[in-house]
Formats: C-alpha cells, sequence, structure tokens
C-alpha cells in the first residue's frame, strides 16, 4: 500500500512541477474505503473559492494507475488533490492534499 501511495504521489508532484515552480506543504489524510471522488473535489472546489478554476492540463484518470488527482490554479498558484485506492474491499483510501507554500 505505501508503495503506491508513493507512487501516485510522486506521479502528481512531477506532473505539477512541470507547470508550476512552487513549493507545497502536502498532508496525507485517511479517507473511508466509501468517499466518492465527486464529494473530495467538489469539498475543494467549494473550499477553494471563486478565484481557483481548474486546471484542464490534469485529467483525474491521468498518471498512476489506482488513483485519481485534480488540480486547480489561481494565477501562478496550484493546488493539487490525489485520492488513491488500495482496492481492496473494505480498505481506507488515501488523499493526498498538495497546497502551495506560503512566502
Amino acid at each position: 500500500m505505501l508503495v503506491r501511495a508513493q507512487l501516485a504521489f510522486a506521479d502528481l508532484r512531477g506532473r505539477m512541477s512541470e507547470h508550476y515552480q512552487l513549493s507545497w506543504d502536502i498532508t496525507l489524510h485517511r479517507m473511508p474505503a466509501s468517499t466518492s471522488w465527486d464529494t473530495v473535489a467538489a469539498h475543494y472546489t467549494g473550499e477553494l473559492g471563486g478565484d481557483w478554476s481548474d486546471d484542464l492540463r490534469f485529467r483525474p484518470d491521468a498518471g498512476t494507475p489506482g488513483y485519481l488527482s485534480k488540480v486547480w490554479k489561481n494565477g501562478d498558484q496550484a493546488v493539487g488533490i490525489g485520492l488513491i485506492d488500495f482496492e481492496k474491499p473494505g480498505a481506507d483510501e488515501l488523499l493526498v492534499v498538495m497546497l502551495p507554500v506560503e512566502d
């Protein structure tokens, strides 16, 4: 499970680094297996507010298999999330959240 999480995080960070020259604060959150991707994405869309928009260069299903990701942008700032499914019945999922480091 840890390897899958590391691969997903490395993939998302690598793809974001291609377009943004930022440092991110990274947090990991355990999510119940029943957590839906749409619910997670909608939560962050609402929390970020109207100044942030989807960065359409990042498809939710691109990158490493076994996780979905989304990136929002606001000028040269970016926020990314990835929801990792460990594909075991009843196993928790892992949410990776990447927020820009405040200077």
